[in-house]
This record gives C-alpha cells, sequence and structure tokens, in this order.
C-alpha cells in the first residue's frame, strides 16, 4: 500500500478548521430563508418527519436537527459534497484571511433575503454568532467557536457583546 503525505501547515489547518466551522456552524443563520415575502396564498408547507418529537428547529441548541436546518436554512459558506471544497454560498467569496490567520472577512451577497423579504446585513451574522456563546442559548456545539475574540467572555456571563466579530 502507497500512503503518500501532504504537508500541512498550521496557518493552513487552522483555516480549513474555520472555513468548515463557519460553513457547518452558520447554517442557522437564515432559517426559512427564500421567500420574497410574497402573499399567504403563495405560502409552501414544508413537513418534516423526525422520530424524536422533542426535536428543535434551533440547531445551536440540539446537532440531532442538522437535518432540518440543512432543509430551511442557509450558511456563509457550503461544503461541495462533490469536490469537498468549502465554497462561497452566502458571501460574494471566500474569505480574505490576514496574513497571521487570525482575522478571516467576509462579504455577504446583496441579493439574499429572509422569508419576510427583509435583506441579510451584517449584524444579523453577528448576532447568530452571538446568540451562540449566550447562556441562555444553552448551545450544544460552542467548541468550534470558542476561540473567537470575545466568546469566552460571554459564556462566563461577563459581557453579552461578541468583540471578535467587527461590522464593516
Amino acid at each position: 500500500m502507497n500512503i503518500s503525505r501532504t504537508a500541512l501547515s498550521r496557518r493552513s489547518f487552522l483555516g480549513a478548521s474555520l472555513m468548515s466551522a463557519v460553513a457547518a456552524g452558520s447554517a442557522t443563520l437564515l432559517t426559512a430563508c427564500g421567500n420574497d415575502g410574497s402573499s399567504d396564498s403563495d405560502k409552501l408547507i414544508l413537513k418534516f418527519g423526525v422520530n424524536n418529537p422533542k426535536v428543535t428547529f434551533d440547531t445551536q441548541k440540539t446537532s440531532g436537527s442538522i437535518g432540518v436546518s440543512e432543509a430551511v436554512g442557509e450558511s456563509l459558506l457550503k461544503l461541495n459534497p462533490d469536490t469537498k471544497e468549502v465554497e462561497p454560498w452566502l458571501t460574494t467569496k471566500l474569505p480574505d484571511i490576514s496574513d497571521d490567520g487570525l482575522t478571516y472577512s467576509f462579504e455577504l451577497k446583496e441579493s439574499v433575503k429572509f422569508h419576510d423579504g427583509t435583506t441579510l446585513k451584517s449584524s444579523d451574522v453577528k448576532y447568530s454568532f452571538t446568540r451562540m456563546f449566550l447562556p441562555d442559548t444553552k448551545a450544544t456545539s460552542i467548541d468550534s467557536y470558542i476561540y473567537i475574540k470575545g466568546a469566552q467572555d460571554i459564556v462566563d456571563g461577563k459581557t453579552t457583546e461578541l468583540s471578535g466579530i467587527a461590522i464593516s
């Protein structure tokens, strides 16, 4: 058996990990997006069978409903199932990464709408990440995101502001 190894720098590993985490974790960002806000008669109904009556549509509170979230929500980045590459989804391109590998800058697509017709804003993205760390949310999967500046302070109840995400 011939196994080839490819060297992976710490920066490349952290970058790939972050982008994968953002792709997976921001799936709750746009729950039920896609409708243009048209009349009630134009609304569609999604029926989704689950074997656990306690399942929630809030994927920040459980990983058991990820299938539901993927059916009705969107994320900043998405993993291409064929190429296994991270691709922009709600962003115009993959994030710009600072030289030290610690800052990722995303540019949102302007045409993204929530189910009620309101436009996605940077503040909505920040809220989704901030909410994850609030003790009342009781999020189950914060481990991949706790390294964001200010996240641990929110978890510890010291603040409700996520300092590591800036809107420009």
